[in-house]
């Protein structure tokens, strides 16, 4: 439309009507068996499997792994790495593990990052590409963002409060419920079927 207008097109108003509303991808979310499956068809002694945990057990980003600190209470720090022009700050993730790794393993990442300031974005994305092209050779169709979205989608019924996961994700409660609401609308009404029926 701008392009148009700036080369003198009249009606150009009239390309109004033929925007849609942006709709996200809907994503194949792997299960709780899918992730004991990834984690299982590889050592942990490799190079992405504790980031690949990591991932699966807290649903950070995948940049936020190499700042991943577990502790022993079921939460653990991690750098919030989306924030346009500023450092990265702190924040609580929280554990939801796969039931075949409840146990924290030992932490292993390819590059440690210990504060704020040590986080390099272009060394983040050049890790997380290198992460991305080898787990796209085990599993073709899977993403490091897809097992992100399988640890929100897990939280739907296993934390009681969306706005505690969301928080837990970096999100805020509206992007969490844009993401998800498809999947938080039928827990939802699964919930009020379960209770019509009891």
């Amino acid at each position: 439309k701008r392009l148009a207008k700036l080369v003198g097109i009249e009606g150009t108003d009239r390309l109004d009507a033929l925007r849609t509303p942006y709709e996200p991808e809907v994503r194949e979310v792997p299960s709780e068996e899918d992730l004991a499956q990834l984690l299982k068809s590889f050592s942990p002694g490799h190079k992405w499997w504790w980031p690949t945990w990591a991932l699966i057990t807290y649903g950070c980003r995948p940049a936020e792994t190499f700042s991943l600190q577990p502790s022993s209470d079921g939460t653990a720090r991690v750098l919030s790495v989306k924030r346009k022009t500023k450092l990265p700050e702190w924040r609580t993730a929280l554990a939801l593990p796969i039931p075949a790794y409840k146990d924290t393993p030992e932490r292993s990442v390819p590059w440690d990052v210990t504060s704020p300031a040590g986080y390099d974005s272009l060394r983040a994305k050049q890790h997380c590409d290198a992460w991305q092209k080898w787990l796209r050779r085990q599993h073709p169709t899977m993403s490091l963002y897809d097992i992100r979205h399988a640890w929100a989608i897990r939280s739907i019924s296993k934390v009681p409060s969306t706005s505690l996961a969301a928080k837990c994700m970096g999100h805020t409660v509206s992007v969490h419920h844009n993401t998800y609401h498809r999947w938080l609308d039928q827990a939802d009404i699964a919930a009020a079927a379960a209770a019509l029926a009891g």
